[in-house]
């Protein structure tokens, strides 16, 4: 099967979600703005009718719940 070139691959560095990193209790929402680049990503992709596929090492259950709440909604969004 060829390529789509509306197809694009996000690598998410969700370290910053991670619950057993204590450095984030200070910041519980979205730290380094991931979210809010990855909503844009995925803004510019419906524009454009493309589509992505999003990959991530942590699993989004191991995540701080308000970065897990937010993620989830952009996921049901998109």
């Amino acid at each position: 099967m060829p390529w789509n070139p509306k197809g694009t691959i996000i690598s998410m560095n969700n370290n910053a979600c991670d619950s057993r990193n204590s450095l984030l209790l200070k910041t519980r929402g979205d730290a380094g703005y991931e979210l809010a680049w990855l909503e844009s990503e995925l803004n510019k992709l419906e524009k454009a009718g493309g589509f992505t596929y999003i990959i991530a090492h942590i699993p989004v259950s191991q995540c701080l719940y308000e970065y897990r709440v937010r993620y989830m909604a952009l996921m049901e969004r998109y």
